[in-house]
């Protein structure tokens, strides 16, 4: 992580520069050729499962702040927009429906919201995003809503035979829940804005509920001390996630997807994570620091 900041190149990745990682056609009809960087950052922007293991790790680690607070919401609702595919085959199964990441129940009414993590590419990093503070995550988060709504235009042509430039029900339904709520997580561990509005509001709800077990005097004493906790779990847990998809993107580049040694390793890791969140929700903010089994596991 050091190196990253620093911008320097990482020496565990100097055996391995070169080597190739993917490849794809490009739309002039060329190859284009990823390769080990110095920096290891190409092992960090392949697209696929590892990516979809990295997004999954920051919209659980957030579900479990707001589980731990009370606060209400729900993870991956799949019944959002069902019901509005009018064309669907009886017990058909329809994957271009949406699915957010989370459902938020809120006094003004129901809103989603939807995790996204970016890589260090040209195309998230570059130019302006590449200098100023936070450009990249916000940048991507503005793209957030205009996705789902493509998204969304797409399924009711398919299943609703709905004219182009018309709105149709799944269109209809996703207005019903305003904007996407976009959190957005970078390379460097940093978050957008509504990533540090929605921790705020975790922290005043877990505040609420949490602050005689915690033993604190007040709620407001209470909703400091969860705030911090919140920030260094997420970006602690975003640095991680990075870190962990370049390792195993090398392992699989290695031929070690299948290796006894490494599906033990990864195991091993699941259980100690599994046992240090236990031990937090059994004994609150102050257990995680005197939780040290594992403690050598630091990705």
């Amino acid at each position: 992580m050091w190196h990253d900041w620093a911008g320097i190149p990482n020496p565990h990745f100097s055996s391995f520069v070169g080597k190739t990682i993917s490849s794809r056609k490009t739309r002039n009809g060329g190859t284009f050729i990823r390769r080990v960087d110095p920096h290891g950052d190409h092992l960090g922007a392949v697209a696929g499962r590892h990516m979809n293991n990295k997004h999954d790790e920051m919209k659980w680690a957030l579900y479990r702040l707001a589980e731990l607070a009370k606060y209400p919401v729900e993870c991956e609702p799949n019944h959002l927009f069902h019901g509005f595919a009018l064309n669907v085959p009886e017990n058909g199964h329809v994957r271009d429906l949406i699915r957010p990441d989370f459902l938020f129940k809120t006094p003004t009414g129901d809103r989603i919201g939807d995790v996204k993590t970016i890589s260090f590419t040209a195309s998230n990093y570059g130019g302006a995003n590449r200098t100023k503070n936070g450009a990249a995550v916000e940048n991507k988060a503005n793209k957030v809503h205009k996705e789902y709504l493509d998204k969304a235009r797409k399924a009711d042509i398919k299943w609703n035979n709905t004219p182009q430039n018309a709105i149709g029900p799944i269109e209809s339904r996703l207005n019903e829940f305003g904007t996407v709520t976009p959190f957005v997580f970078g390379y460097l561990g940093e978050a957008n804005k509504a990533v540090r509005t929605l921790l705020k509001e975790i922290a005043t709800v877990g505040a609420r509920n949490l602050w005689r077990q915690m033993g604190q005097t007040c709620q407001v004493n209470a909703y400091g001390v969860l705030l911090n906790s919140y920030r260094r779990t997420l970006g602690v847990a975003a640095v991680r996630a990075n870190a962990r998809m370049k390792l195993r993107v090398l392992g699989t580049l290695l031929g070690r997807s299948n290796d006894a040694q490494h599906n033990s390793a990864t195991r091993e890791e699941a259980r100690f994570r599994k046992a240090e969140w236990d031990n937090y929700l059994r004994h609150g903010p102050r257990a995680q620091a005197e939780y040290h089994h594992g403690f050598e596991h630091c990705i």
